[in-house]
């Protein structure tokens, strides 16, 4: 009968021993975030530059919540059907005018109630007695028929000033007291706030976009536009940000009308695997066009979202039914050949990715070789940078410079590329102490070798016919 054991304990006697332990994984270490977007938008409601954060649940609302239905919202409700499951947005523009509404204590005005953020969206409000309740009037907010805010305030003689500060942590209004005003409020039914104003919104404010979102990890970056100045501003902007530890991809493009010739030099242009450069329009099945902006953002969802042990390439673009334009094989290849990231029909008529590339076309000799050419080579090895990277900082401060705490660095860097490994993101990876380098007091150099792992992306059939069996 097998007896038990314990590590580093001697037996003398001949014979079985056994022990158990939890086969689970519980050495966990960083994971993949996948599905994370950024956008700025100009919109007729809502902060400007500022951060919010929408996730896929309640995305739909949120958005319209925070920042109404004009402007280019329809990107980010566009990027979203990509399949993210977070979308980081920011309101961009500068100027504008708030809403506002009077209302009246008889022929005089007693508090000017006005809009939180400038924009055109219109709100209305009433102001009434509360049902069963004669000391209480209410100010209620509506979007269309909605009410989406009441705040009740004590009535009577004092009532415009409970009024104010009753409305004093409002999400959407702010009050202030005519000079002299006493009395009762009128009451009003869904009265519209007017004189708002739009923010104008110029190539510099995307900037103000950009830097907002620095402290914030996201997988795909996209723009409200098909502007080559802001795009060229984004290009730039992301050179910098990969320094300061930025890991992301950058999806822009134009609208599949414009000649092919234009889009293929547009994005051979680029040449900067960071750079996905987008160039389809298609229909949806209510017979709708998809172009530009929004087609660009669907296809920067699906980027961000497809995990990087899965490649993009011949995948279904969500909500495509038929494109407008059908092109050769030598156009796809050719298409491939400078950069761009185009749709085509697959045998069962499903509307697909042609490829997974992106704008690389020159790979600089010294520190990149043809993987980075890639979404999804490119997609792992981002992965593999924020996963050592969120590994490593754990580690900061905690260990020492001496053999031991260097080979703790070196058991935690490689249990993250083993846990990649059997995702099958990569093959046979190591994380090596720099044999050159070395380590010191506060530093350690280390060297990781990996290759990325690729999808089937080319099947060869040679077919061997006979005329007869005995041929």
């Amino acid at each position: 009968m097998g007896m038990t054991y314990e590590d580093g304990k001697e037996y003398l006697r001949p014979g079985v021993r056994r022990k158990s332990s939890n086969g689970n994984n519980t050495n966990a270490v960083a994971s993949a975030r996948d599905g994370i977007g950024a956008l700025p938008i100009s919109s007729d409601w809502g902060p400007l530059n500022t951060v919010t954060t929408h996730y896929v649940a309640t995305a739909d609302m949120s958005i319209k919540n925070t920042y109404g239905g004009g402007g280019t919202i329809s990107v980010a409700n566009a990027y979203m059907d990509g399949g993210l499951n977070t979308l980081y947005l920011v309101r961009i523009g500068t100027g504008g005018k708030n809403g506002s509404l009077e209302l009246k204590s008889g022929e005089n005005t007693a508090v000017t109630l006005t809009l939180k953020y400038p924009g055109t969206y219109k709100f209305t409000a009433s102001i009434r007695s509360k049902l069963g309740a004669s000391d209480i009037k209410e100010l209620v907010i509506y979007d269309g028929a909605k009410a989406v805010e009441t705040t009740p305030f004590e009535a009577g003689e004092k009532e415009i000033n409970n009024l104010v500060e009753a409305v004093a942590n409002s999400r959407y209004v702010t009050a202030d007291i005519a000079e002299g005003a006493t009395g009762t409020l009128d009451a009003i039914a869904q009265q519209v706030f007017d004189g708002g104003e739009n923010p104008t919104v110029t190539t510099a404010d995307y900037m103000e976009a950009f830097e907002a979102f620095e402290p914030y990890y996201y997988n795909t970056i996209a723009l409200d536009t098909v502007d080559k100045d802001v795009q060229a501003m984004l290009k730039e902007y992301l050179k910098t940000a990969f320094n300061d530890g930025n890991l992301a991809i950058a999806v822009i493009g134009e609208k599949g009308s414009a000649e092919l010739s234009d889009r293929m030099k547009n994005a051979a242009q680029n040449d900067d695997y960071a750079i996905i450069y987008f160039g389809s329009d298609y229909f949806r099945a209510d017979g709708s066009l998809v172009n530009g902006a929004e087609a660009i953002a669907t296809a920067a969802g699906v980027i961000a979202s497809t995990p990087s042990n899965k490649s993009i390439t011949h995948m279904q673009m969500p909500g495509a039914v038929q494109l407008t334009e059908r092109l050769k094989n030598r156009q796809y290849e050719e298409a491939i050949q400078n950069g761009l990231l185009l749709l085509s029909v697959d045998q069962n008529g499903n509307v697909i990715f042609d490829s997974g590339c992106n704008t690389l076309i020159n790979p600089d000799v010294e520190t990149q070789d043809d993987g980075w050419k890639k979404i999804k080579r490119a997609k792992v090895r981002h992965e593999a940078y924020y996963r050592l990277d969120c590994e490593m900082d754990k580690l900061i401060g905690k260990v020492d410079g001496l053999p031991d705490g260097i080979a703790n660095v070196i058991q935690r860097g490689q249990a993250v590329l083993d846990t990649m490994a059997e995702e099958k993101k990569l093959i046979d990876p190591i994380f090596a102490l720099d044999k050159e380098l070395g380590y010191g007091a506060d530093y350690g150099y280390f060297i990781i070798t990996a290759v990325d792992a690729d999808t089937l992306e080319r099947i060869f059939l040679h077919y061997k016919w006979k005329y007869s069996e005995k041929s």
